[in-house]
């Protein structure tokens, strides 16, 4: 039994419950009356009851302008309505218009004073969830519809898909895929001669090409490289069509090399590219040129197909229009760089490349060749190019020039013997050096590149440490690995002797310049301090007489020492943006390498007692524990350890923070694993020599 209170209590709950049923009720029932969903079933009836076409197009209207602040609502109601509907409109071109922007506009609600754009952001999500949730048909209707001509039917189609690539991607790829004529009717669109149609396909494209590779196969076998190539071609420099063709060119070839065998197969590069570059070349078109560069690129995927790829631009002439503009200063730096990497590994140990490259002409008409010119890039900066990315991709060409090319080794250093003169014919200017000479004579500038050098000759003091640094990489590369060519460079003369008197030898005299201050006192800038010292370290690892001939020479050796003890510039001011630190470390383990490399030979025992002296000199002035730390701390500084993980590619290289303070590359891959090469070999020998 309850008591009378708990019983009054319980049928005031009742009463109240009861009440409060009868209010959302009554709430329920006005807004199925007069709410948003209630506003557009009406609209809807009105469509689906108009018997004449200028009533269904009046109902349309306003079921649009309703879409305009009620999407989410308008969606709910009518998406599958209106999508079965229009198979059955397309006579009708205003009321297919209208059926259309009504759908664009749940699919991309544009903000107004009655919708947010957070609002619409998530209506948008909400009804694209809705449209790709049913079955593909819908989508499938909206391909069908392309065939219409009427700009605005196309354009609100297009936008539509574009709204659904933005939400669902995936959804919308996989149902382009399962249509028989979908891709076909939007490569059909590219025919379009109408901008704004031309605009927003492409714009389509863009977007479903990135990350599916069957449906980039099925692009290319439909013409989809002749059509987007096609249309760049006919477009202006800076056209944004010409650009988006161009980025879907890339997007199929992609890590897709059966595509890239395709593009090869079906002579797109005779066909489009050659004449693509000839034109940016012809119009000086900057944008265009990068854009082709970088095409070109994907067609170079690395593996067996590599080698093919370079056959074929080689052949079509490729290379030598890419070796011809790239010494042409309207490029930007960034192209510039980019197409002097792409030269690279077009004659990476690839024979028939490198032979016709190495016999193209200089772009200027003049007798010294194209190799004179790319050299010349290697030892000039350009004054947009602080970080010097053009010169170390210049001096990263040689490198795929001569790795494993012994004849074109021993060809350049063969150049680097003085030549005899003759009198020079009268109104004919004198023949340009050889590129050895060329190199030399870059070289023994070094005791003009000074780092305190007065403000008026800043300017000449920083083009002479450029030449004396891009001139020792390229060096390094045609003495790397090659014994010959090692003693080559060690027997060469400074001139021709023209007395009894011995000739003044490469060797020597480079280091004599290395190791001298320039007028006024101030020391050799670390940066060509470093630079030449890793040249005498490659020219010293596999050559005895380059060896005994560094540190056989007491001044030399002094020289080292005082790096090692002193540390850079000898007391001299460094450069304002270059951290003293950061110089230590680098010419210390430079100097230190350069000992190691030379220590390392002790056969024969005159060489071995040498070795055993400037041991005994280490070991008073620096420590053989404080030499190995030298060694240790350059090992693992963040410029060598980023160099040695560098792998040959056509991407930029990576710049560490060293890298930037230092204005330049520190390290290339081949230094970094030649240092660890003689840093095995000097602690095998430790044991010989003591």
């Amino acid at each position: 039994l309850r008591h009378p209170l708990e019983l009054s209590a319980l049928g005031l709950g009742k009463e109240r419950a009861g009440k409060r049923g009868q209010r959302e009720g009554v709430a329920t029932m006005l807004g199925n009356l007069v709410g948003a969903d209630a506003v557009v079933r009406r609209i809807m009836e009105k469509v689906s009851m108009a018997t004449r076409d200028e009533d269904k197009r009046e109902a349309l209207a306003e079921l649009k302008e309703k879409a305009g602040g009620e999407p989410r609502a308008v969606a709910a109601a009518s998406l599958e309505p209106l999508m079965e509907m229009i198979p059955t409109l397309r006579e009708d071109a205003e009321a297919l218009r209208l059926i259309l922007d009504t759908l664009l506009l749940c699919l991309l609600p544009e903000p107004s004073d009655t919708l947010s754009p957070a609002a619409g952001d998530a209506a948008a999500a909400e009804n694209c969830a809705a449209f790709v949730r049913h079955d593909r048909t819908h989508l499938s209707t909206l391909l069908d519809v392309l065939e219409e001509r009427d700009w605005a039917i196309r354009l609100s189609v297009l936008k539509i898909m574009g709204a659904l690539q933005a939400k669902r991607p995936s959804e919308l790829q996989a149902a382009i895929l399962a249509s028989p004529q979908g891709l076909a009717r939007l490569m059909d669109v590219l025919g379009d001669n109408r901008e704004i149609i031309r605009n927003e396909v492409l714009l389509v494209l863009v977007a479903l090409t990135q990350g599916s590779l069957e449906l980039n196969k099925i692009m290319a076998f439909e013409g989809a490289f002749d059509t987007l190539l096609g249309i760049a071609e006919e477009e202006e420099d800076g056209s944004v069509i010409a650009s988006d063709c161009l980025v879907i060119t890339a997007n199929l070839l992609k890590a897709n090399p059966s595509n890239g065998n395709y593009f090869r197969e079906m002579g797109c590069v005779p066909a489009h590219v050659v004449r693509l570059l000839s034109r940016a070349t012809e119009q000086q078109e900057a944008y265009l040129w990068k854009g082709i560069v970088d095409l070109l690129a994907l067609l170079l995927p690395g593996g067996s197909d590599t080698q093919a790829a370079q056959t074929h631009l080689g052949k079509q002439g490729v290379l030598a229009q890419l070796v011809a503009v790239s010494v042409q200063g309207w490029l930007p730096k960034d192209a510039q760089a980019t197409t002097l990497r792409l030269i690279g590994v077009l004659v990476h140990k690839h024979s028939p490349n490198r032979l016709l490259m190495s016999g193209l002409p200089s772009a200027s008409g003049q007798e010294e060749g194209a190799l004179s010119s790319l050299l010349a890039l290697a030892l000039r900066p350009r004054p947009d190019d602080p970080l010097h990315s053009c010169n170390d991709a210049a001096a990263a060409l040689f490198r795929s020039l001569l790795d494993g090319n012994v004849d074109g080794q021993q060809h350049l250093a063969a150049s680097l013997m003085p030549q005899p003169t003759f009198e020079d014919e009268p109104g004919f200017p004198p023949p340009a050096p050889p590129l050895g000479r060329a190199l030399l004579r870059a070289l023994m500038g070094v005791s003009s590149a000074g780092a305190d050098e007065v403000a008026a000759k800043e300017e000449v003091a920083l083009e002479l440490l450029d030449q004396v640094c891009g001139a020792a990489r390229v060096l390094a590369h045609v003495l790397a690995g090659n014994a010959v060519c090692q003693e080559i460079a060690v027997a060469t003369p400074l001139e021709l002797p023209t007395t009894e008197a011995p000739p003044e030898y490469f060797l020597r005299s480079l280091l004599r310049a290395s190791s001298s201050s320039p007028p006024g006192g101030g020391g050799i800038d670390p940066r060509a301090q470093v630079a030449l010292l890793h040249l005498f370290a490659t020219w010293s690892l596999s050559c005895k007489r380059a060896a005994i001939g560094i540190i056989g020479e007491p001044s030399t050796l002094l020289w080292l020492v005082s790096l090692l003890t002193d540390g850079p510039g000898r007391g001299s001011a460094l450069p304002g943006h270059l951290p003293r630190s950061l110089s230590q470390v680098h010419v210390r383990g430079a100097a230190a390498l350069l000992l190691a490399s030379c220590l390392q030979f002790a056969d024969g025992e005159d060489s071995a007692e040498l070795r055993r002296n400037v041991l005994a000199v280490l070991e008073a002035r620096v420590g053989l524990a404080q030499f190995e730390q030298y060694l240790e701390a350059m090992t693992h500084s963040e410029a060598f350890m980023a160099a040695k993980r560098r792998e040959y590619s056509l991407a930029e290289p990576k710049m560490t923070q060293d890298d930037i303070a230092w204005g330049r590359l520190i390290y290339d891959a081949d230094m970094a694993a030649a240092a660890g090469r003689i840093q095995d070999k000097f602690q095998a020998s430790l044991l010989q020599i003591m």
